[in-house]
């Protein structure tokens, strides 16, 4: 079991304006206009984003060879018995998620159409990719995996029961939601009935930050990337008049800029306010998730 726990988070650096240096036959005509060039403080927005706190519980699969095996498994009976196992335990019963179940089914289909039995695809396919696919965000995961001849429902429970792995997921008092689906199918030479069990605990037990300050972040930084283009511009064409001896030219840029730099460092600052308020509900829903 890997646990990688990821914080998201945006970072504002700020640093100072270089100075211009005017030759010195130019310096006394610009002294006046240079004294009046207001400081740009850039500001660099940059979304880092790992993941959130996650965990993967996948024991190893149970395979049972022998014996006489039903037609199918139902998904709702095979609930009832783990619920039953629960209960015994002191715990909650578990409730069914719709997106889980088709992350079961769909696992079942990959695992028999790609002739494999294991937590992991061939081509690197884990249950995290399968929850996710369906539209499940999850901060723990658990995947139960079965194959074999199995006279009925409380048969297959059982025997994950028997299992200390499979037993843990059964009886994490954290799950609170579970996908199931069963099938029979041939994997490896074998036919026989196929049964997954996809345990979840979903972001929603925790609080998330406001996404839609997330997106103000980001319309910001779109702003001022653009603002900070213009400014650049700005100060290149008063170079050029600089250099060309035009105060006209450099006195009506020198204008145009200092307007520019006090509407971008005023954006630049309610950046950095949305910024750390934003990471305050990173912080808190990290904060959340270690504790599960």
């Amino acid at each position: 079991m890997k646990k990688n726990i990821g914080i998201i988070a945006f970072v504002v650096l700020i640093a100072g304006s270089s100075a211009f240096f005017f030759l010195d036959k130019i310096e006394t005509s610009f002294r006046d206009f240079f004294s009046e060039i207001k400081e740009l403080k850039s500001v660099e927005i940059r979304e880092i984003v790992e993941s959130l706190a996650q965990d993967v519980f996948a024991p190893p699969p149970i395979r049972k060879a022998g014996g006489s095996a039903a037609a199918t498994l139902a998904a709702e009976k095979i609930l009832e018995a783990t619920n039953r196992e629960r209960v015994s335990a002191g715990l909650k019963p578990i409730i069914a998620e719709k997106r889980l179940n088709d992350a079961a089914s769909e696992k079942i289909s990959d695992m028999i159409g790609k002739n494999y039995f294991a937590h992991v695809s061939p081509d690197g396919k884990g249950v995290g990719e399968w929850v996710k696919k369906a539209g499940y965000r999850y901060i723990l995961i658990g995947e139960n995996l079965a194959m074999g001849n199995f006279k009925d429902e409380e048969d297959l429970v059982t025997a994950w029961m028997d299992s200390p792995g499979h037993r843990a997921n059964i009886l994490n008092p954290k799950f609170t939601e579970i996908g199931i689906a069963t099938k029979k199918g041939i994997i490896e030479g074998s036919s026989a009935l196929i049964a997954v069990q996809i345990f979840g605990l979903s972001v929603s037990a925790c609080p998330e930050p406001d996404e839609t300050v997330k997106m103000s972040i980001e319309a910001l930084d779109r702003e001022l990337t653009s603002q900070k283009t213009h400014i650049d511009e700005l100060r290149e064409r008063m170079e050029n008049a600089k250099k060309e001896n035009d105060r006209e030219a450099y006195s009506s840029l020198v204008g145009e800029y200092n307007a520019a730099v006090p509407r971008y460092n005023k954006d630049a600052e309610s950046a950095k306010s949305l910024v750390e308020f934003y990471n305050t509900g990173v912080r808190a829903f990290n904060s959340c998730a270690l504790k599960q």
